[in-house]
């Protein structure tokens, strides 16, 4: 019969414990790692809300000024163009004047339509 070699077992069983420690340590790694998932996203949402509470905050603050400048000119009797140039609006003074007769027109249109209604 075969002869069983005993040196060739223990030496597996050696390789067989190295094995289980790494598969150990490697399931222990995996759980640490898993484990910090929550943490590492709240993070970048942390991140981004400071980056968007920043962007909105000056948004804000540039509307804000747009108001207060527009407010003062309208205070002090300012013409449309001088208002829409306080927010920034690319418009000539013609394209103003256009505008604002189109909307008077429509207005009265709105009121001849509203009023014979009535009659």
């Amino acid at each position: 019969m075969a002869q069983v070699d005993n040196k060739h077992e223990a030496a597996m069983v050696v390789k067989q414990s190295k094995v289980l420690w790494i598969l150990v340590f490697a399931v222990l790694w995996l759980a640490y790692s898993i484990s910090q998932v929550p943490l590492i996203v709240e993070k970048i949402l942390h991140r981004e809300s400071m980056n968007l509470q920043k962007i909105v905050d000056h948004e804000m603050d540039d509307a804000n000024d747009n108001y207060e400048e527009s407010l003062n000119l309208i205070l002090q009797g300012k013409g449309a163009h001088r208002i829409l140039t306080a927010f920034k609006c690319d418009l000539s003074e013609e394209e103003v004047m256009i505008n604002a007769n189109e909307e008077i027109r429509r207005q009265e249109d709105l009121r001849e339509q509203h009023g014979g209604g009535h009659h």
